[in-house]
């Protein structure tokens, strides 16, 4: 049976809507509009003590198995809850400063425990469950050190451990654990965690491990990252790992400024998020990643993609969003292509099959999107995959401007000024900083600069017309400092001087 609970605390009225035997049993607030056999009860009736007595006697409280009670704004859970037979507790989101007494006491045949986004600042005693334990959430708690019971013989059946978002002064359980070939554990979930290099002796020991998280997450734009994963060389954790079969991995914003050599060895590999980090190019050993399916290298500083990556014939997924790419192969013969996102980089052109791929979003580059062959068709696409990726960015339609901050002397130029006007415009501008304390820019005309030749500018008495000289003449004996040559001064060179009055004893005479 499964027991769901809806946004409310202990005392509140809630009806209990019960179907066959064997059916789901629901639980809605008292005012919901469900009406087909339903009864009143508070929840302290319905897991009080004696536990079901004020029920309806043809539901089986023993054979409810999943409890949901997130968001109910809970510091505590009675005691009674341990005589219920559960392998899903949900308790998150609520108030919660220390991990319930009946998981200590009771909930033997737990599997499954959701405890994140509480106040929890302790979970070092071994639940009850432990032995049954299959998956536990923990983000975003107040924990100073991982549970210890964690990787302990007594946690052999532990499949999925998530612990995101605390803080960890050690990862030490290597020292007291057994032969760790035993461990189920599949999936491991440290984003913000507090890992540092001498921890990759962990990470890299699961023998069955099939999806590892230890990237970095932003909880908001103004609000910075805590208990951030800190690695000065990543490339040690692929140095010799026991995974066989590792499926994901989440590399994201780590910093990471050249792609791991190791990670292309990982064929098993079949999604690889390394998004919002300082990569600039992809290596073509990434064609070895035979069995990937979704490559996300979005947010970072990539100029090119490899040529050979169109040889990924499995790849789905591939999102190289907000990057500098000037150069990408053409994804025309690549058939399983479904999502491809290459929004605002840097292609002048871009080649791919509209008709196969089921996402797509190339606006943001130089090329024109409106100039596709298929305009309508992409079009719908588009919008597809900006409603598939609601949580991404405000995006803008249309092709990046060729100059996005446009040069004023050209515009000026284009208007078949006069060319004298043309660099008398440029000179005035470029005085315009002068009296910031700046110098201005002085050009060499036997430069390759893409600005016209320079004219030098004729005298302001000359009339264009006649070419006629106007003005006055200089008069016999007036000197004109602009005609006056100057005086060459010749050096004469003499030289007796420098044995004058010498002193023959300098020169051991």
């Amino acid at each position: 049976m499964k027991f769901l609970i809806g946004k409310m605390g202990f005392g509140c009225e809630i009806r209990l809507v019960a179907k066959e035997r064997d059916a789901t049993i629901e639980i809605y607030p008292a005012d919901s509009k469900e009406n087909n056999g339903t009864h009143l009860f508070t929840i302290e009736h319905l897991i009080g003590d004696p536990l079901g007595k004020n029920c309806d006697t043809s539901i089986d409280i023993s054979r409810i198995s999943s409890v949901e009670l997130s968001r109910c704004d809970l510091t505590d859970l009675p005691e009674y809850f341990k005589k219920l037979n559960l392998k899903y507790l949900g308790l998150s989101r609520n108030k919660l400063s220390k991990v319930p007494v009946c998981l200590y006491s009771g909930l033997n045949y737990l599997e499954s425990l959701d405890l994140s986004n509480n106040q929890i600042q302790n979970f070092d005693m071994e639940p009850a469950c432990l032995p049954y334990l299959k998956k536990v959430i923990l983000d975003f708690n107040k924990f100073d050190v991982a549970p210890k019971w964690f990787l302990t013989f007594r946690c052999t059946n532990m499949e999925e451990f998530s612990y995101s978002h605390n803080k960890a002064k050690h990862y030490n359980f290597m020292k007291n654990s057994f032969n760790m070939n035993l461990l189920k554990l599949k999936k491991l979930v440290l984003v913000n965690s507090c890992l540092i290099d001498p921890d990759f002796k962990l990470l890299k020991c699961f023998r069955q491990l099939q999806h590892l998280d230890i990237s970095n997450q932003r909880i908001s734009l103004n609000t910075p990252s805590t208990h951030c994963n800190r690695f000065e060389d990543l490339d040690d954790l692929f140095v010799k790992p026991k995974w066989k079969e590792l499926n994901v991995l989440k590399l994201n914003n780590l910093s990471i400024s050249i792609f791991p050599e190791g990670v292309a060895w990982i064929e098993s590999l079949q999604e690889l998020y390394i998004f919002d980090n300082c990569i600039s190019w992809l290596p073509d050993d990434i064609q070895y990643l035979v069995n990937l399916k979704i490559l996300n290298v979005s947010t970072n500083e990539l100029i090119s993609l490899p040529k050979v990556m169109p040889s990924m014939q499995n790849l789905t997924a591939l999102q190289v969003s907000n990057n500098s790419i000037d150069f990408a192969p053409d994804f025309s013969s690549m058939s399983n292509l479904k999502t491809l996102d290459l929004y605002n980089n840097c292609l002048s052109s871009v080649s791919f099959n509209v008709d196969t791929v089921s996402f797509v979003d190339v606006e943001g580059n130089y090329c024109d999107t409106m100039e596709l062959e298929n305009y309508s068709l992409y079009e719908q696409k588009k919008k597809a995959l900006r409603r598939e990726y609601s949580s991404m960015e405000e995006r803008s339609d249309g092709p990046k401007e060729q100059r996005e901050n446009l040069d004023e002397y050209d515009e000026y130029y284009e208007k078949n000024k006069c060319m004298s006007d043309f660099y008398e415009f440029y000179e005035q501008s470029g005085k315009a900083s002068s009296d910031c304390g700046e110098q201005s820019v002085a050009f060499d005309e036997n430069e390759n600069w893409d600005l016209p030749p320079k004219i030098r500018k004729s005298h302001s008495d000359i009339d264009s017309d006649d070419d006629k000289w106007q003005g006055e003449e200089d008069k016999p004996g007036k000197r004109h400092s602009s005609r006056t040559k100057e005086k060459v001064k010749v050096y004469v060179s003499d030289d007796d001087w420098m044995f004058i009055d010498c002193d023959e004893s300098c020169y051991g005479c």
